[in-house]
């Protein structure tokens, strides 16, 4: 995600700010690692990164807006509530 301009850039920041934080704590790390096991033991082979991003939006209980198909996958296993952006639901 890039702009290509100052403009843009305060476009995109100011939009960012509506944004939850969501904190990545030792929870979060722990239920990841078991998350990347879980999937791994379904033939799931999830990058850490990802795995960090859905267990951080399972433990806020909060929707996961995405562009990246591992999160649908991670859904058909676990209670990750997820929207595709680059799908027309």
């Amino acid at each position: 995600m890039g702009t290509r301009n100052d403009a843009g850039f305060r476009k995109l920041d100011k939009l960012l700010d509506a944004l939850p934080e969501v904190p990545i704590d030792d929870v979060v790390w722990r239920e990841a690692a078991r998350l990347g096991s879980d999937l791994r033991r379904h033939g799931m082979t999830v990058p850490l990164p990802d795995l960090l991003i859905a267990e951080a939006a399972i433990q806020a209980e909060i929707e996961l807006w995405h562009a990246n198909d591992h999160f649908e996958e991670i859904t058909k296993l676990v209670p990750l509530r997820a929207k595709n952006l680059l799908r027309a639901d």
